[in-house]
C-alpha cells in the first residue's frame, strides 16, 4: 500500500473487515473523549475516522424514540409453545396467532423506522407480498443484515408461497456465485442504502431488487388491499414444507445449501422455550445476521411467533450503538456469540447494560474471560451457554434458566427438549459411552 491520504480507502486499499473496523472504532472511541459515534459502516475512508476522532462525523447516531406497551398478562413464551407449536403448524400458523393476540400493540424497534406495531408491520406484509406473487419462480434471495425490513421480506415470502434464500455476502466471490448458481434465483432483494455500504465490487454483477423501490410509488388500491387483507388475515392453503434455504460457511469446502422446514425450526424453538423461562415482556435484541442459523430462528422467526418485542441492529460488531440501543429500548435479552457479548460487555459503563436480565451465547466455547468480566460488569445477569449447527435448526443443548443460579464454565447443558443426542466414533462411525471421546 503506497502513501496513506484522507481519501484512503479501508476496504479497498486497507484490506480491512468488519472486525478490524470495529477495533479501530473501539479504540478511537476510547483514545478521543470526545469521539463522534458514527455507524460503523459510514466509516468508509480514513478521513471518517479523523471527523470521528475529532467529534465532527457528520453521521452521528440518533436514536427515535422507543415506547413499549404491554398486554396484561404475563404468560411464558414457553407455555405458549407448547401450546401451538403442533405437528401440523407452521411459521405463518404460530406467526398469525401471536399478531391476532398482539394486535395493535408495539411489537419492534429499529433505527430506521422506531417503533412499528403488529398491526403496521402485519400491513407492510401484506404489500410486499402481494408484490412478490408476481415473480413465478419459487426461491427469492434476500442479502440483508438484521432489520425489520429482513423480517418482513421473509413473512412476506411465506404469504406469497415463496421460499427464502438467505445470502451471506461475506463469503468469497467464488463461494458466493457458488450459492447463487445452486439456488437458481432469479432476484437478490436488498437495501439501496445496505448495498452501498457493503462496498464489495463483485456484487455489481448480480441482478438486485432494492426493497425501497418495492415500496415506492404504491397505489391507494394497493395499500387499501393490504389493509383489508390485514383485518381478514387469510392464510395461504397450501405451503411449502421447506421454510428457508441456508448455506454453511465453506470454511473446508464450498459452502452447502441447508434446507430447514417450517418444523425443523418451530420444534427446536418449542425445545429451546421449555428450558428458557423467557417471560411475555421479553424484549430481545436482534444483531446476528439472518443468514445464520442462530440469527434466522432465534433472532427473526422466535419474536415473529410469540409476544416476544425485538430491537433490530444490522452491525453485531458496532458495541458502541449496541449498549446505546439496550439502555435506550430497556433491552432484557440477548442471544449472541461470545465474541460480539464480550465487545459489548467491555465497552459498556455501568447503567447501560441495567435491564438486561438474561444473556444466551452460541456458535463458539464461551471462553472464561466473559464469565469473569460479567461478574464485574453485569453480575446481575443470567449467561447462558448452549451448542448447536445449521442442520439442526440450530440449538441442540442448552444451560437451563434458573434464577440467581450460578451456571457451570464449560458446559454447553442438556439436550433441548424433544431432541436426542449420539455420540460416534469419527473414524468406525460406532457409537461411544459416556466419559469417552
Amino acid at each position: 500500500m503506497g502513501e496513506v491520504t484522507l481519501e484512503t480507502s479501508f476496504v479497498l486499499d486497507c484490506y480491512f473487515d468488519s472486525l478490524d473496523m470495529a477495533e479501530l472504532k473501539t479504540s478511537v472511541a476510547a483514545s478521543f473523549p470526545n469521539a463522534s459515534n458514527p455507524p460503523l459502516l459510514d466509516l468508509k475512508v480514513v478521513g471518517d475516522v479523523v471527523l470521528m476522532a475529532m467529534g465532527k462525523s457528520p453521521f452521528v447516531e440518533e436514536l427515535k424514540p422507543c415506547q413499549w406497551n404491554f398486554m396484561e398478562d404475563d404468560h411464558l413464551v414457553r407455555d405458549s409453545a407448547t401450546q401451538y407449536i403442533t405437528e401440523d403448524a407452521t411459521i405463518l400458523t404460530c406467526f398469525k396467532r401471536a399478531f391476532k393476540k398482539l394486535k395493535n400493540q408495539s411489537k419492534c424497534y429499529d433505527q430506521i423506522f422506531g417503533v412499528q406495531s403488529a398491526g403496521d408491520f402485519l400491513i407492510k406484509v401484506y404489500l410486499v407480498a402481494n408484490i412478490l406473487k408476481k415473480y413465478p419462480e419459487k426461491h427469492i434471495a434476500i442479502m440483508l443484515p438484521s432489520l425489520s425490513a429482513t423480517s418482513l421480506l421473509i413473512m412476506a415470502c411465506y404469504f406469497a408461497k415463496k421460499i427464502p434464500v438467505m445470502l451471506n455476502w461475506t463469503l468469497s466471490e467464488e463461494a458466493f456465485a457458488h450459492c447463487v448458481a445452486s439456488q437458481e434465483v432469479p432476484i437478490i432483494l436488498t437495501s439501496r442504502t445496505f448495498f452501498k455500504k457493503v462496498q464489495t465490487p463483485w456484487l455489481q454483477k448480480y441482478p438486485m431488487t432494492f426493497f425501497e423501490d418495492l415500496l415506492k410509488d404504491l397505489s391507494l388500491s394497493q395499500k387499501l388491499k393490504a389493509l383489508f387483507q390485514s383485518k381478514i388475515f387469510s392464510l395461504p392453503k397450501k405451503l411449502d414444507d421447506i421454510a428457508v434455504v441456508l448455506f454453511t460457511s465453506g470454511s473446508e469446502a464450498l459452502p452447502k445449501a441447508v434446507t430447514l422446514t417450517h418444523q425443523n425450526i418451530l420444534q427446536d424453538l418449542k425445545g429451546a422455550a421449555g428450558i428458557l423461562d423467557l417471560r411475555n415482556d421479553e424484549i430481545l435484541l436482534a444483531f446476528l445476521p439472518p443468514f445464520h442459523s442462530f440469527g434466522f430462528s432465534i433472532n427473526t422467526v422466535l419474536p415473529l411467533i410469540s409476544s416476544v418485542r425485538v430491537v433490530y441492529s444490522p452491525d453485531p460488531t458496532d458495541a458502541s450503538t449496541l449498549n446505546n440501543l439496550v439502555q435506550h429500548t430497556k433491552l432484557t435479552l440477548i442471544t449472541s456469540t461470545p465474541t460480539f457479548f464480550k465487545g459489548m460487555c467491555s465497552s459498556a459503563d455501568n447503567s447501560q447494560l441495567s435491564s438486561l436480565r438474561l444473556v444466551v451465547v452460541g456458535a463458539e466455547k464461551c471462553p472464561e474471560a466473559l464469565f469473569d468480566l460479567m461478574e464485574v460488569k453485569v453480575p446481575k445477569v443470567t449467561l447462558l451457554e448452549g451448542y448447536g449447527i445449521t442442520e439442526c435448526s440450530p440449538i441442540i443443548s442448552a444451560n437451563p434458566y434458573s434464577p440467581g443460579k450460578k451456571i457451570k464454565r464449560g458446559s454447553v447443558g442438556l439436550p433441548i427438549i424433544g431432541t436426542t443426542i449420539k455420540i460416534l466414533d469419527i473414524e468406525t462411525q460406532e457409537e461411544k459411552s459416556v466419559g469417552e471421546e
